[in-house]
């Protein structure tokens, strides 16, 4: 949607350096800043949705999972949790405050307000509308976003997610 402007012409006519520049000026003026903010449980499709909202070359998703990559595989270690999602929150602070990205797309449990509260801050304070995308959990599939989820999250953390999202959950914040 906001992707390279140019890439819609085709490819077989060649642009002068003057209309380049006409259209990434007409990408740069019309570009609208858009802050995703994900909430679900592990295992619900946050990722796969968070893909989709950011599947242009001028977004970025930023997940505290990407910190636990080790040799292309999920290893997660307990005690760099905190330490992960201060990692993930400064890099997108440092997206958000620099406009790195015209969409930029948060994508962990979040839970509780506490654990999105500095994403939304920092993206209402430089400007980007903030939109949340909240999976509302479902009792009934416990089991299903176990077996869905791709990095081992025990059922009873599960459990504890859906019952502190359910809990949060405000259809007032949510479309706010």
């Amino acid at each position: 949607m906001y992707g390279n402007v140019v890439a819609d012409i085709p490819w077989h006519i060649k642009l002068s350096p003057k209309i380049k520049y006409y259209y990434s000026l007409r990408r740069v003026m019309t570009r609208i800043k858009r802050a995703f903010i994900m909430r679900g449980v592990s295992g619900s499709g946050k990722s796969t949705i968070a893909e989709m909202l950011a599947a242009d070359d001028d977004s970025m998703i930023f997940s505290t999972d990407q910190y636990f990559m080790v040799d292309g595989k999920y290893v997660f270690d307990p005690t760099k949790l905190k330490e992960n999602h201060a990692k993930n929150l400064q890099a997108w602070i440092d997206a958000v405050e620099n406009e790195l990205y015209a969409t930029v797309v948060c994508d962990n449990t979040n839970t509780t307000d506490w654990e999105l509260r500095l994403y939304r801050e920092t993206a209402e304070d430089n400007g980007y509308q903030v939109i949340y995308v909240a999976i509302e959990p479902d009792f009934d599939k416990l089991d299903e976003y176990h077996a869905r989820n791709t990095h081992g999250v025990p059922k009873e953390v599960i459990k504890a997610q859906m019952e502190r999202l359910a809990d949060e959950l405000d259809p007032n914040i949510i479309n706010e």
